[in-house]
């Protein structure tokens, strides 16, 4: 049986890293949450991570009333303000706007765009029968050289300037069954429909 703890290390940063990019949010946020709760001056630190775990999970909402309760001093560090750029682009849903890395890197924006793409990449799978290539760079927030290597490994098509997505098999990831996930099968069903006509 596996037991839910909070993170008790000295040195958290590595931790809460790692626990981002696997996608465990869930603890990231109840750690942070708790140790600024337990803090009367919390570590800066700890608003980053919340930060970031908030965007990764696609929880905008909670992302934005944090940025919003953050002290000018701290809205201007750089990993929450070059986090909060990408989470305030996604939100807007500005992707022409948001820079893709030139290196995969460890960096706080590289870990929520990751974590967009995964989603977004798993909604055109669902969504699209087809769609150019510059509408999945713009989409998945990425450059047209790495779109081989993005749906090569997915057994999609790239034919003539479009990709030919095939929805992937459910992965029971996190947020699967959400109210999100219902809205986009029903929309995705729909489209499939019309389609077909």
């Amino acid at each position: 049986m596996e037991v839910d703890k909070t993170i008790t290390s000295k040195d958290k940063s590595c931790d809460y890293i790692g626990l981002l990019r696997q996608g465990k949010t869930d603890l990231v946020i109840h750690s942070c949450s708790e140790q600024e709760l337990r803090c009367k001056r919390p570590p800066p630190d700890i608003y980053k991570y919340l930060l970031t775990a908030y965007l990764i999970k696609g929880d905008m909402n909670e992302a934005r009333l944090l940025y919003l309760r953050l002290s000018p001093e701290l809205r201007k560090t750089p990993d929450i303000k070059a986090t909060w750029e990408v989470g305030r682009n996604l939100l807007l849903r500005n992707y022409s706007s948001i820079t893709p890395p030139s290196t995969p890197t460890s960096s706080l924006p590289s870990i929520v765009l990751a974590a967009h793409r995964d989603r977004t990449i798993r909604d055109v799978g669902r969504a699209y029968k087809s769609l150019t290539r510059d509408d999945f760079c713009g989409l998945v927030v990425c450059r047209d050289t790495e779109i081989e290597g993005l749906v090569g490994p997915l057994g999609w098509d790239l034919n003539d300037g479009f990709v030919y997505p095939r929805p992937l098999p459910d992965t029971g990831g996190a947020g699967e069954g959400s109210e999100r996930e219902v809205v986009i099968d029903k929309l995705s069903s729909y489209v499939a429909f019309l389609e077909s006509m």
